[in-house]
């Protein structure tokens, strides 16, 4: 007999979905675009927030602006935009340029003044390509100050002034995310930097530390190859052709530096031989410039040529402030930052002073001068 009553369950059980339940496989999509969407939010916050490669505003502001180990491990391409942008950014007086030795040996943090503008390698194309990409944007007198120890690879021209990086890379890419948590990390592990210090100006930590015997003499053949080499002549004077149409306007100080290197007594007056003939074509270099633009001050501070046997004999036996015979630490680099800054400087006609050294050469409005050294402060190492 029938009944009026509903379908069973058992009838209910062959029935279609419920009206707005979702297909499983559409839930799966739902949640892994989800997923998806939430991690490159989180990447993508993350790369804007502590921004490594400077992408989206200035370095100064960014809360992780020392560059991790990582950072060096970017393809050149986004280091370059980074330099690019603390060099636009900055308000510091004085620009320290430089490869590695500068990287490893110089600590600029307690000088707010010193801006270090440095990657490993860092050739004299690349050091005028970050010049011309900023000198634009700050018309401010200026001291430039030049490593040309032992410039980087000849490498090719780099089209753009300004170093462009896509988008996607700056936001989205994973490699990007582990620099940016490694400079947090650092900054959270390292020590403390002052307010006040400038972006990139930790000295380096060195992957190697050990001096070698066996480094010396490739170092040596290095050094004389590139005394001779024309075509890095050509780079520096490139690099120098920058200055000039400026120069009117600002009045530039454009300091070159060769910076020391550590040779054990029987090497020393070899490497001071290939220094010297290294410092000549520099000087010569500088006086055509000091002729042609006199408005700019050009100079050029030779500290590898320095050598005597006994200082080469101290530091070879005690090597502690070196890391290899090419690079050495923050505690030298202070030293000559001390005897790199402005100085009072003397006429070449005017007989040079009792104690004072002409380690540095002033070529300055088409003449040359002397560079007094000074007095020894406390803390600053006599043996420099």
């Amino acid at each position: 007999m029938p009944t009026s009553e509903g379908p069973t369950s058992e009838g209910r059980s062959h029935a279609g979905p419920a009206v707005g339940t979702t297909p499983r496989w559409r839930s799966f999509l739902l949640g892994f675009a989800a997923t998806v969407s939430l991690g490159l939010l989180l990447v993508g916050s993350l790369n804007v927030w502590v921004d490594p490669i400077a992408r989206f505003r200035s370095p100064a502001n960014a809360p992780a602006n020392t560059p991790s180990e990582e950072f060096y491990k970017l393809d050149r391409a986004l280091q370059l935009h980074w330099l690019d942008a603390v060099a636009t950014a900055t308000d510091a007086p004085i620009w320290l340029f430089g490869s590695s030795r500068v990287l490893l040996g110089f600590d600029t943090c307690s000088r707010p003044e010193i801006q270090r503008l440095s990657l490993t390698g860092l050739s004299h194309r690349e050091v005028q390509h970050v010049l011309a990409a900023s000198l634009e944007d700050n018309d401010a007198p200026r001291s430039f100050y030049i490593e040309v120890s032992r410039s980087g690879a000849l490498d090719p021209p780099i089209e753009d002034r300004r170093t462009q990086v896509p988008l996607r890379t700056a936001l989205f890419s994973w490699h990007t995310a582990w620099v940016s948590m490694a400079n947090l990390v650092q900054v959270a592990t390292h020590r403390r930097l002052p307010a006040s210090a400038q972006p990139g100006c930790s000295a380096r930590t060195s992957p190697r530390i050990g001096v070698e015997a066996s480094e010396v003499t490739p170092l040596l053949t290095t050094l004389r190859q590139q005394t001779d080499d024309a075509d890095r002549t050509a780079m520096l004077e490139r690099l120098l052709d920058t200055f000039v149409p400026y120069c009117s306007e600002r009045r530039y100080r454009i300091v070159l530096f060769i910076a020391p290197y550590l040779v054990p007594p029987d090497r020393a007056e070899e490497l001071r031989s290939i220094v010297k003939d290294h410092a000549a074509g520099l000087r010569t270099l500088l006086q055509a410039y000091a002729q042609r633009t006199p408005s700019c001050t050009f100079e050029l501070h030779d500290f590898a040529s320095e050598y005597s046997l006994e200082t080469s004999q101290a530091r070879w036996s005690t090597a502690h402030d070196w890391h290899n015979v090419s690079h050495f630490k923050a505690s030298i680099g202070e030293g000559l930052i001390r005897r790199m800054l402005p100085t009072t400087t003397l006429s070449s006609a005017a007989p040079l002073p009792r104690g004072a050294r002409p380690h540095a050469l002033l070529v300055h409005w088409g003449q040359l001068a002397f560079h007094e050294d000074p007095a020894p402060r406390p803390g600053m190492r006599s043996d420099l």
